[in-house]
């Protein structure tokens, strides 16, 4: 599973698409609720599961905070909240769709990115995390991993830098 990177206006996203064994009832049970939230998303979590709520999340033993609002909610299968801007400037917003898939689901989750959020670091950040989110599905929980986050960084900033070349190079219809 490898996110994208897309485009929208004037709106920067990036973009997951997984297919997962759990059915959406039980992928929103973790998505929503902090105890199994925190266990599978690695973080410490504050959850208000309703629009204009809290959803907050604390990674890295509270070294790394994020904290926005529930700007949307239709149970089972969609939930959005705000994600701050690390400048303190406007925050973009994470959409988390699930979709029912034979005994499994479909989960899209898509980060529409404040102004000046590193692109290759959300790619990385939201990689890693679901990774670890399909796993502790699974009954493995895991640690943060700093290695592979920077591993997988790497990877994104050299494909974007890539797409960037191509770009400059055959024109701006190409994202």
């Amino acid at each position: 599973m490898w996110g994208q990177r897309l485009v929208q206006g004037d709106r920067r996203l990036v973009r997951f698409e997984q297919k997962l064994g759990a059915p959406p009832e039980r992928v929103w049970e973790a998505l929503t609720a902090p105890q199994t939230l925190a266990g599978r998303m690695g973080a410490e979590a504050a959850v208000d599961p309703w629009s204009g709520g809290r959803y907050a999340l604390a990674f890295r033993g509270g070294r790394e905070r994020f904290e926005g609002r529930v700007t949307r909610m239709e149970r089972p299968r969609v939930i959005e909240h705000s994600w701050p801007a690390r400048d303190g400037g406007a925050s973009g917003t994470v959409l988390w769709e699930l979709e029912p898939a034979g005994e499994g689901c479909h989960l899209r989750l898509t980060h529409s990115l404040a102004p000046g959020d590193d692109e290759a670091a959300a790619l990385a950040g939201w990689h890693w995390h679901l990774d670890a989110f399909e796993d502790a599905l699974a009954g493995r929980n895991r640690d943060w991993n700093r290695g592979e986050f920077r591993d997988l960084k790497l990877r994104y900033a050299r494909q974007l830098a890539l797409t960037r070349a191509v770009r400059e190079e055959t024109g701006p219809g190409v994202r």
